[in-house]
């Protein structure tokens, strides 16, 4: 509720509920948008404004959906409701749509269509033109407040609204930027700037002076603002409406803005004599400028001044008991008018324009009658109607509907459908339209696809099998090529480890002389370039290097290195070769001791040898304790050697042997080894290595062919599907090839299949279709009502001769089309928008309809259907004449058949409510009054009698009458045949028109002296082109008629006074009322000074509870009012202060020193002007903040947010003003509501009282006379159950009945459980008793606190009553004294005080909206729920709505305007260490272009500010850090919006579970795991370790899981890690889902969201289902509940018609067809339908040993048949088998098959099982009522109610005993005791159906079988 918010903290807010008992009439309530415009202002063209307009209707026409409404979406489907967010309802209601000029006649187009349509519209004469509208001339001036007419039941009535365009203008005008949309007001923004408002009001023309001497508008608009306007010839020119507006002073300071606020009256405001509605405008718009401004100056024309009554200055005080009351007396008499003579006089009346009024271009084969505007209407309805010829066209329409299985095959073969099939369905989409009928109707075409499929699958196949042999040749052809070539790279690789190892000897043997060295060079070159992944292919690698591995070499070769390597080392010590040899065997021999001990002993004699060993180990040796072990020396040394690399050794050995000749053996066998152990490992690698080449060979190989094999098969399956296609597209049985022609063609499009895997028959298909409609040419008619003010209403009665003003409401535009050929004979508007309509097809019939005006094109386009009534044209007679009596809703029709020279009249009768229309009686033969066949050619009833004037083509005219069936004796004879005849709206007259060549005359003839004068003529030659009709306005006896003149472009009245024979009698006030002022002088002018007690007679002084919006009051001056006037001027001040005191006299408010306060003074004009243009006169203005301004101007307007209508709770976005409550409650709360005693509109009223301290106040009215008892139940429902106090005003009686004064109190409290709704209902009811005198109010007290005590509601209901259950048993009376005495206003400082003392329930103003749409979300749809479960329903779906985006950008909407994350109930931002980083969301982004997740990862990854220090270091390092940085703004952002969501549900945590909740925080996971996965990424050329487990990361197609993660593949270069989450499954069972008094209650699978389908649950709880989840409820299945289901089927000889049969395209079909091709085989598809459906999953061809169902059949004609009985064991197929046995034929006996169905169950009986009866007849049969409680009472003995299913395979009007079948079966089991073993929801309601067809008969039985699986939400819809 932005608009509403003040700029501050967010408030408490204490909702004040109003109610008023009332049983005064009251006009209907002004619930719709039926407003006449006068103007708009919703387009704008001027210049500065043209920009913002445009953004404005945009918003508009979008409904301001951009934020996702938090609240009911489907709920707010009414032609009234537009709530889109969470501000909008309570902001919306400010605004006007459109507004319309005051005063003039004419109006604007309809706003829906203006729009779109530039050209004006019929009936536009000012619209949106811009000359019109002054204010879009005069810059910096903006209209605030408008003056606007609403449609009301008692005419156009004002209403003073916000100007939803200028306004927004003037807000950004004041700060730029600040006004967004309706509900996006930045009032901190505006209050950056300070405004000082001067309120001006006074003398138009002194109005128009100062704007000039500012220089705010030049000479031209001067003259326009003071043109008079003519209203009553409604010529349209450029004019400033009335209203309040601001004018922004050309000159500014800083931040300062002067205003000049404008009350812009008027014509006749500042008149004395003003009528009642124009004094109420003045004193609302007084009330609106000094509640917005603290100084005031009052304009007074020299004209005006010289007229002002100044009061004696002795008489300005008058003692109370001389005052004189004498105003108060009106005076009134019945008179008798003299006698008089009839008479008929004729009087010019309105002149209006109307567009389409003007002279036409002929169409060729179009009758101009048919496109001329003409007047049509009714007695007291009248409307302009115009033809406009809309050629013949052709439309699409592409749409998505949704079939089950049956309705799909129903549509495809249903032969009507002109089928055509788009050349882009899939094969898929094909598959499933044959599979569901399209084979039936196209069998050949489809027979031929289908075989081509086949053929195309067994070439594929075939294919496939000879390319892989193919391949498999072709590899083994090279094989040996293969293998020596891999050979050769092989040892080539070990060569570049080991070059001196010889190539010869690593070859195998027969490898050697099969190719070249340069043979396989070129062969391995040529395979790794046509195969690049075989090099880079990992197990390829592994097998190299495994070949040039020595990781695992001989122990020989290892010992030889280990000696060589040895020797060299210790061969340093020696000089001997001897020496040398000795110990190179000893190492050989491996006798490491003797070695040892030779190696010291010859070291210590050669220590002083110079050749020493640097070896660590020599030092060992020299200093060895002979004591000591010496193995570990040859160890050490041993190990030393062994460290060296192979590759190295074998790469020394050559040297080493060099320098010591004696190793050469040693080393000679040591590379023996080698080269055995490399050749070996070469060959075990080759092999490996050859068959992983050929395997991925083969793979390459195979992935070619495939994809050529997919592209040839592709375009076979495009030709064959193409081919099917054309032979679909030009088959008979779709349309033939001329299709196109036809009138409607459906091209099917796509075609989506179910979720399910099985096509059971409630499985819904999505098609997307085009529906192809050729139009016929048309005549588009289009209605525009005209409309009269009640003002001009209220004229009329006073003075017959007022001219009024009407306007033609364009905005309430109705059209309709007819074809050209058909021709309107008669239209009528009646009471309630509705319409009669007669048309002639020229078809031979007649058709009538009657419906709204909005309703009847639609009426019109069903044809017959749709009509009342259809008459065949060659029964009536040729050339028919139809006329219509709107008081006694008589249609006559009169014909003649000249050639039989019969002439009838037949009458027809609507009922009371005009729902039917009924032939009242045989044609009545009017032959014999006629001597020879008339041409009858007009008819008209003698009004409001069942009398009709037949005027013949000779223009005679007689009377007949209907009672006594024979005309009058008296004839008419006119002059010549007339060309319109009428009767009188007041049955004085009969009128007719009669032309000439050169003249026209209206002739008038009185009923009661019919035919004995010449008449009453009056020529209207020169004024009316064509007179169309006779009507009334006001009052019936205001005749006029109406006609056009189209040379002028005008509609014109002709008033007529009709006087008649008779003595009349008048009531009217006795004298002429004057003004005055004390000293009896009468007055002129003096409400330019009166206006300001006015305000304050009506509204408060010192309200009880202030408005405290304005908070900046250190800015405020002193209150003054300057009179700017010629002369006078000491007086002005004498006559304030008399005004003061008189006003404190009289009223005896408080008002303390508020009005004495007020500085009164008086100036001249040019003064004044001087000081405005030195700014010497803005130094004593008021400052305020333009925010808080603007606050308090809107906290003024109440709002019309809901009425009850038609016995329902009605949202509305528009509404203001009342009537009743008004008085007080201002001065309670300091609210506006105007009060007015001609006119109320009910329903629920809100405005908020207090700022600093919110009141929400919201009013209703109860015990209306015009609502019934339930719409009297909501209203006083939403009042209680949102309020904290409830104020209840009524007229108490003592003796008065008060249960009947409460009754709606307590008929609400048994709607919504306050058990269940913790947080509503928390009010005390105040019941105010009003005008009560002191003297009184404790008896008052006594008898109604007696009254209540022995009310008969506290008696009956207990606990149960209202008090207890709506208001926690408080309740406060208070005897209110009467009005105007002083206790009257301080009483109001009682309720303010008991108000403040109730504890606030919601302390965040969003919460508190919240509530309150919910709560009408949830009257309006019938929603008697737990309230808390609807609020975080409501909240949770609100915040899912939002979640992608929050996801994605960290803020609800980024387009138009950035909307960061708030808390819904505070309206405060969430604040987050956020980015501004855009993520991939799943659920906002999926679907998008497929680089779309790609791009934007790639964003993410540039916006790290090092993502340019890639080449700069490892590239390990780098991806670790950038993985870091996006895992941070990740998880930024997941906070974000999870401290969002938590903020906004925190409140809903105490209450339970809840589904949407539940479902929110999954959503929340999934996306978060999403997001995730789109940025978390790592290299796959490294293998990864999890967990220890080394990974090798390639393509796969099934996730790893390791550790409760799952390892998903995204790329081939990229790996995710993804937390193995927990499934989302759920259980089906319906003891989860969500009912009235608890939330839903999920049972989600236990097991993690990637499992393997399970068998048994690893918990052993719980149960497993079908799918494989592990669930730890109870199997649902074994909680479903059982019954005994009795079908009770009629066998009688009808059913073996053939005019239905089985269902087709079924299994059983065939089956059936063989044996009953009828009805009856219509009722076994059915049956076997049910029978299935009822199946357990799995079950369906097992025998039903796991049926729980228990089933019997009973076959009836006259007698009866017993098929089976409690069956458990057969199968679908078995039963069907026994029904299909039996014989048709016989009558019928309900009684006997009722008996029948009685002794089944009874004989059968189990308490484990419901009984159900299934009663199937195609025909009536007699049953008595008593057989019918029998077999239901017989259950409840038993135990258990019975739920009986009558279903009717015949036409509804013979199934009433059926029907009364299901009806004593509801009543029998309402008043049974409820089975304590079922829940309360499991009861399955008994059923009446009427099946048309066999597809209805089929859905029906499946519907029951469902009810049955789910009792609680039954699927069968009753027939009554």
């Amino acid at each position: 509720m932005t608009s509403l918010e003040p700029p501050r903290s967010n408030p408490i807010v204490d909702p004040l509920g109003v109610m008023d008992s009332s049983n005064s009439y009251k006009p209907p309530n002004l619930w719709d948008d039926r407003m006449s415009p006068r103007g708009s202002s919703t387009a704008n063209y001027s210049q500065r404004n043209n920009t913002a307009s445009t953004r404005l209707n945009e918003n508009r026409d979008r409904g301001n959906l951009k934020n996702q409404p938090d609240d009911y979406d489907d709920l707010y489907v009414d032609d009234t409701m537009d709530i889109v967010d969470d501000d909008e309802t309570m902001s919306s209601s400010f605004y006007s749509a459109s507004s319309s000029p005051r005063d003039g006649p004419t109006s604007l187009p309809d706003e829906k269509t203006a729009g779109d349509n530039p050209a004006q519209q019929p009936g536009d004469t000012s619209g949106n033109i811009p000359e019109l509208d002054l204010v879009e001339r005069i810059d910096g001036m903006f209209r605030i407040l408008d003056l606007i007419s609403e449609r009301g039941s008692g005419g156009l009535v004002d209403k003073i609204i916000i100007a939803q365009d200028q306004f927004s203008h003037f807000i950004n005008e004041l700060y730029p930027g600040s006004y967004r949309s309706l509900t996006k007001i930045d009032f901190h923004l505006l209050d950056k700037g300070v405004v000082k408002p001067m309120g001006i009001y006074g003398s138009k023309a002194e109005i128009v002076r100062l704007m000039r001497s500012i220089g705010a508008i030049d000479e031209e608009i001067e003259k326009l603002l003071l043109a008079c306007r003519d209203v009553s010839s409604s010529v349209s020119k450029p004019d400033l409406r009335p209203g309040l507006y601001a004018l922004l002073s050309p000159k500014r300071h800083g931040v300062d803005r002067n205003l000049y606020i404008i009350f812009w009256p008027e014509e006749t405001t500042w008149n004395d004599d003003a009528i009642s509605t124009v004094a109420r405008n003045r004193v609302t718009f007084l009330r609106y400028l000094t509640q917005t401004t603290d100084q005031v100056i009052a304009l007074v024309s020299d004209e005006h001044c010289k007229k002002l009554v100044w009061a004696d200055e002795q008489d300005s005080i008058v003692s109370p008991l001389e005052e004189d009351d004498s105003e108060r007396l009106f005076t009134f008499e019945v008179s008798k008018t003299n006698e008089q003579e009839e008479d008929v006089k004729f009087y010019p009346g309105f002149i209006i324009k109307h567009t389409a009024l003007k002279t036409l271009t002929a169409i060729e084969g179009v009758e101009d009658a048919k496109l001329e505007a003409r007047f049509v209407g009714g007695e007291s309805h009248q409307a302009i109607m115009s033809g406009e010829y809309v050629p013949a066209s052709k439309e699409n329409r592409r749409c998505w509907e949704s079939y089950t299985s049956t309705h799909l095959r129903s549509f495809l073969t249903n032969a009507e459908n002109i089928l055509r099939f788009d050349y882009h369905l899939t094969n898929d989409s094909i598959k499933i339209l044959v599979e569901n009928g399209l084979k039936s109707r196209y069998g050949s075409a489809v027979k031929i696809w289908e075989d081509g499929q086949k053929n195309l699958e067994r070439d594929s196949k075939e294919f496939k099998a000879k390319s892989e042999a193919d391949i498999r040749n072709k590899i083994e052809a090279d094989s040996n090529k293969l293998s020596s070539a891999l050979e050769y790279m092989l040892i080539a690789k070990i060569l570049e480890m080991f070059p001196t190892l010889e190539r010869c000897r690593l070859q195998a043997p027969d490898q050697l002389t099969e190719m070249t060295a340069e043979d396989r060079q070129i062969f391995i070159s040529e395979l790794f370039t046509l195969h690049t992944d075989i090099e880079k292919d990992n197990k390829f690698q592994e097998h190299v290097d495994v070949a040039r591995s020595t990781k695992k070499t001989p122990r020989s070769f290892v010992k030889t290195k280990a000696i060589v390597l040895m020797c060299r080392d210790f061969f340093a010590v020696f000089e001997l070769v001897e020496e040398k040899e000795k110990l190179l065997q000893l190492l050989i021999s491996e006798d490491t001791k003797k070695a040892e001990l030779f190696l010291r002993e010859r070291t210590i004699e050669n220590t002083s040898n110079s050749k020493r060993s640097t070896f660590g180990w020599v030092k060992n040796i020299i200093f060895w304790d002979t004591s000591t072990s010496s193995s570990g020396v040859i160890k050490e040394a041993k190990e030393s050697a062994l460290k060296m690399d192979d590759h190295e050794y074998v790469n020394i050995l050559d040297s080493i042997v060099k320098d010591e000749p004696i190793l050469a053996g040693v080393a000679e066998e040591s590379m023996k080894c080698l080269n055995e152990h490399l050749a070996d490992q070469t060959q075990a690698a080759l092999k490996k290595l050859k068959a992983r080449t050929q395997y991925l060979q083969e793979d390459v190989y195979k992935q070619e062919l495939s994809k050529q094999r997919r592209i040839v098969d592709a375009q076979a399956e495009k030709a064959l599907r193409e081919q099917l296609l054309s032979a679909l597209n030009g088959s008979e049985d779709g349309g033939g090839p001329d299709g196109e022609n036809a009138p409607h063609v459906i091209t099917v499009e796509n075609v989506e299949s179910p979720r399910t895997y099985s096509y059971s028959s409630y499985a819904h298909f999505k098609l997307s279709l085009t529906h192809y409609t050729r139009k016929d040419p048309v005549i588009r008619y289009s209605i525009d009502p005209l409309l009269i003010s009640q003002r001009d209403k209220h004229e009329m009665q006073m003075r017959p001769d007022h001219i009024p003003s009407p306007s033609f409401a364009t905005r309430f535009s109705t059209k309709f089309s007819l074809p050209v050929e058909c021709s309107i004979k008669q239209l009528y508007l009646l009471d309630g928008d509705r319409c009669l309509l007669i048309v002639d097809d020229h078809r031979g019939h007649l058709k009538i309809y009657l419906e709204e005006l909005t309703c009847i094109d639609g009426a019109i386009r069903q044809g017959s259907h749709g009509s009342k009534k259809v008459l065949h044209k060659d029964k009536m007679g040729e050339n028919a004449v139809v006329t219509f009596d709107e008081r006694k809703r008589m249609i006559a029709v009169c014909g003649c058949d000249r050639v039989k020279g019969v002439v009838q009249l037949h009458t027809f009768v609507f009922d009371e409510r005009f729902t039917s229309l009924q032939g009242q009686g045989t044609a009545i033969n009017l032959t014999a009054w006629y001597e020879e066949s008339p041409s009858i050619h007009l008819m008209c009833f003698v009004s409001g009698t069942e009398e009709i004037a037949l005027v013949e083509a000779g223009g005679r005219t007689r009377i007949f009458s209907f009672i006594t069936q024979q005309f009058r004796p008296a004839v008419l004879l006119l002059p010549s045949c007339p060309s319109a005849a009428f009767s009188s709206p007041d049955g004085a007259c009969f009128i007719t028109v009669l032309k000439s060549l050169e003249t026209s005359h209206v002739y008038a003839h009185h009923w009661s002296s019919f035919g004995s004068g010449q008449g009453f003529h009056y020529d209207i030659s020169g004024s009316l082109d064509k007179v169309h009709m006779i009507t009334s306005l006001g009052q019936r006896n205001n005749v006029q008629l109406l006609g056009i003149n189209i040379q002028t472009g005008t509609c014109q009245s002709i008033r007529m006074d009709i006087k008649r024979q008779i003595t009349e009698y008048l009531f009217r006030e006795r004298g002429a009322r004057e003004f005055q002022v004390g000293n009896g002088r009468s007055t002129m002018h003096n409400c330019l000074l009166d206006c300001h007690s006015d305000v304050w007679t009506r509204y408060p002084v010192i309200p009880a509870i202030s408005r405290q919006t304005i908070l900046s009051e250190d800015r405020r001056k002193s209150k003054c009012l300057r009179y700017i006037a010629i002369d006078s001027h000491p007086a002005f001040a004498r006559y304030f202060l008399d005004m003061v005191q008189t006003v404190e006299r009289t009223t005896r408010k408080p008002i303390g020193s508020i009005l004495g306060g007020i500085s009164v003074s008086g100036e001249s004009f040019s003064s004044l002007v001087s000081r405005l243009n030195r700014d010497a006169d803005w130094q004593g203005i008021s400052s305020f903040m333009a925010g808080e301004w603007l606050v308090n101007l809107i906290c003024l307007i109440p709002i019309h947010i809901a009425v009850a209508r038609d016995n329902r709770f009605i949202p509305l976005k528009d509404g203001e003003q009342s009537v009743g409550k008004s008085y007080a409650l201002n001065h309670l709360v300091d609210t506006s509501f105007a009060g007015s005693a001609m006119r109320t509109t009910e329903g629920v009223w809100i405005t908020s009282a207090s700022l600093n301290h919110p009141i929400m106040t919201i009013r209703t009215g109860v015990h209306s006379i015009e609502r019934s008892a339930q719409e009297d139940t909501l209203l006083v429902l939403f009042n209680t159950a949102i309020s904290n106090l409830v104020l209840f005003r009524n007229n108490f009686a003592i003796s008065r009945d008060i249960t009947n004064l409460f009754q709606s109190f307590q008929s609400s409290s048994s709607v919504l459980d306050p058990a269940a709704n913790p947080t509503l209902f928390q009010s005390t009811l105040v019941i105010i008793i009003k005008d009560v005198i002191d003297s009184d109010k404790t008896e008052i007290k006594q008898e109604f606190v007696h009254s209540i005590h022995h009310c008969l509601i506290l008696q009956e209901e207990q606990g149960s009553n209202f008090l207890t259950r709506l208001h926690k048993g408080q309740l406060s009376i208070v005897p209110w004294p009467v009005i105007e005495s002083r206790q009257f206003y301080t009483l109001f400082g009682v309720l303010r005080k008991r108000l403040e003392s109730t504890p606030p329930t919601y302390h965040e103003a969003g919460r508190f909206l919240h509530t309150l749409k919910v709560l009408m979300a949830k009257l309006k749809a019938n929603d008697w729920g737990s309230m808390s479960q609807s609020l975080a329903s409501h909240r949770g779906q609100h915040l899912l709505s939002l979640l992608p985006h929050a996801l994605a950008f960290g803020a609800t909407e980024i387009e138009p305007e950035y909307e960061q994350l708030r808390n819904f109930d505070t309206n405060s931002i969430i604040v987050a260490d956020d980015t501004n980083a855009r993520f991939w969301v799943k659920s906002l982004d999926e679907g998008k272009d497929a680089d779309e997740q790609d791009i934007l990862l790639r964003k993410l990854c540039e916006s790290w500010p090092d993502f340019g220090t890639r080449t700069f270091c490892e590239e390990v390092i780098w991806m670790e850090r950038l993985t870091e940085y996006l895992d941070d703004l990740v998880t930024r952002r997941l906070a974000h919006v999870l401290q969002w969501i938590e903020s906004n549900i925190d409140r809903f945590a105490s209450g339970g579970t809840h589904a949407a909740l539940d479902k929110l925080r999954r959503a929340y996971e999934e996306e978060s795991v999403e997001i995730k996965r789109t940025t978390q990424f790592c290299k796959t050329q490294l293998i990864h370790t999890l967990q220890g487990l080394r990974i090798h990361i390639l393509k796969m197609s099934e996730p790893i899981l390791q550790n409760g993660e799952v390892l998903l593949i995204l790329h081939e270069n990229y790996l995710l890690i993804v937390p193995n989450t927990r499934s989302d499954a759920m259980c089906s069972g319906p003891e989860h889902e969500a009912t009235a008094s608890r939330p839903a209650q999920p049972s989600y699978c236990t097991l993690p969201v990637f499992h393997p389908p399970q068998r048994v649950n690893p918990s052993g709880l719980g149960h497993v289902s079908n799918d494989g989840h592990a669930f730890t409820c109870k199997n649902p299945s074994v909680m479903q509940q059982a019954f005994h289901v009795i079908f009770v089927i009629d066998q009688s000889g009808s059913m073996t018609a053939t005019d239905r049969g089985p269902l087709a395209n079924t299994p059983s079909t065939a089956r059936i067809r063989r044996s009953a091709n009828n009805r009856f085989g219509a009722v076994c598809s059915s049956l076997h339908a049910f029978w299935t459906a009822r199946m357990p999953v799995g079950a369906a061809n097992q025998s039903s040993a796991a049926r729980r169902d228990a089933y019997s059949a009973i076959l009836f004609d006259s007698s009866i048949k017993n098929c089976f009985t409690n069956d458990f064991t057969r199968s679908p197929d078995e039963l069907l088998d026994v029904i299909l046995g039996s014989q048709l034929w016989g009558g019928t006996n309900f009684d006997l098959a009722l008996q029948a169905a009685q002794n089944v169950m009874t004989t059968n009986w189990s308490t484990e099982r419901t009984p159900v009866v299934i009663f199937l007849s195609d025909g009536e049969c007699h049953v008595s009522d008593a057989r019918i409680y029998d077999v239901c009472r017989a259950a409840v003995r038993l135990g258990k109610s019975l739920s009986f299913h009558s279903v009717s395979f015949g036409p509804d009007t013979s199934s009433q005993s059926l029907r009364r079948m299901a009806q004593i079966a509801r009543e029998v089991a309402a008043s049974a005791p409820r089975d304590p073993l079922l829940p309360a929801a499991a009861q399955v309601d008994s059923q009446y159906t009427v099946a048309l067809d066999t597809v209805n008969l089929a859905e029906t039985f499946l519907g029951i079988a469902e009810s049955l699986r789910k009792p609680h939400a039954s699927l069968l819809r009753s027939s009554h």
